[in-house]
Formats: structure tokens, C-alpha cells, sequence
């Protein structure tokens, strides 16, 4: 199974370049995608992109779109609030942590072209773990975005059901929840894969 250690690296870094890693919808507001690659190119300071990418939305300015949203509606109960909160603060690192997994996925390639397996299986394990924290945080913040619109319609269910009958409150939810939230694409998952597969290879 040799032929592993070197696909897995060279997968991987198909994956930052290639697939997208993040998507993120907010009401209101166009759905918006990522690769790790342009993550990291958001990093770069806005004098020194091209045209092109400047224009591009950002995943942190977004997200701080999504708390003042929180903040503009009516909060809920504290446990909830605190979910979101703290959904919130976890995402702030996403971007961090993707872009982690994207590092080591070069460096794994590099330590198998160098012959460095240890090196190789401490790289994996590093870009494992960032790219489990992401996809984990990501699942929480929608969660608990979700889980904030779900008792933000059920307060105005509660306050203006008599006054607006015939709104369907239920078809309303969905079509504001459903998309919302930060959702881990393809090339999260085959980071995972391919660190996975890094570290349950044969070093010898």
C-alpha cells in the first residue's frame, strides 16, 4: 500500500485548491462558497489582491453579519443564547483552523517527497484534528442559528397568531432555516479522508 502514502498527500491538496470547503447562507443575503485556498487568500491584504478577487465576500465579514442579525433580533431564552454565542465565537476560528488543514495537506506532500514519516503522521494528525474542529464548529453555529430562528418564530407565532391567521408559519421557518447556516462542502470532508488515510498507511 505504498502507492497511499502518496496519493492521500496528493489528494488533499487537490482538495485546497479544487473543492469547495465551506458554504454559508444568511437570510437576505446570496449563499456564498469557499475552497481552502481562497480562504487563505482572504488573508492577503486588500492592496495586494487582484481586481478580481476583491470583490469577493468574506467569510469573517459575513459571519459578523450573522451577529449583528443576532443582535437585531429579539433574543431568546439565555440557553439558547448562550449556544449561539457561543456558536459564534467557535466559527471565528473556522477560517483558522481550515486553513491549518490546508497547510498540512502541503506539508504532507512535502515530508513524503523528503522520505519524513513521522514528520508525515504529526502533519496528518495536525490536519485532522483542524480540519475535525471546522467541520464540529460549523455544525454547531447552524444548530444554533437554526435553533434561534425556530424560537424567533415561535415568539411571533405566539404574539401575532391571532392577527395574521392565514400565514403559514411552518412554510415560512423552513424557507428561512432550512439554508441558513455554515455548511462543511466536499473538501473538508476529503481533507478528513485523506488525513485519515495518512495516518492508518504504512510507513515502512
Amino acid at each position: 500500500m505504498g502507492w497511499l502514502r502518496w496519493l492521500a498527500p496528493a489528494v488533499a491538496v487537490g482538495a485546497v485548491f479544487l473543492l469547495p470547503a465551506l458554504r454559508l447562507s444568511l437570510p437576505m443575503l446570496a449563499p456564498a462558497q469557499w475552497t481552502v485556498a481562497e480562504l487563505a487568500a482572504e488573508t492577503v491584504p486588500r492592496a495586494e489582491r487582484s481586481p478580481g478577487n476583491a470583490q469577493a465576500p468574506s467569510l469573517r465579514a459575513l459571519l459578523r453579519q450573522a451577529q449583528a442579525l443576532r443582535r437585531e433580533w429579539s433574543p431568546g431564552p439565555a440557553s439558547n443564547r448562550n449556544g449561539l454565542t457561543l456558536g459564534l465565537a467557535l466559527a471565528a476560528l473556522i477560517p483558522v483552523m481550515a486553513i491549518l488543514a490546508g497547510l498540512c495537506a502541503l506539508l504532507s506532500l512535502l515530508w513524503q517527497a523528503w522520505r519524513h514519516p513521522r514528520l508525515g503522521l504529526t502533519t496528518a494528525a495536525a490536519g485532522l484534528a483542524a480540519t475535525g474542529y471546522a467541520i464540529g464548529a460549523a455544525w454547531w453555529l447552524t444548530r444554533a442559528m437554526r435553533s434561534e430562528v425556530a424560537q424567533f418564530f415561535a415568539r411571533a407565532q405566539h404574539n401575532f397568531g391571532g392577527l395574521l391567521r392565514g400565514l403559514d408559519w411552518n412554510a415560512l421557518q423552513a424557507g428561512l432555516a432550512g439554508p441558513l447556516g455554515v455548511v462543511p462542502q466536499a473538501g473538508l470532508y476529503v481533507l478528513g479522508l485523506a488525513f485519515l488515510a495518512m495516518l492508518v498507511a504504512p510507513t515502512d
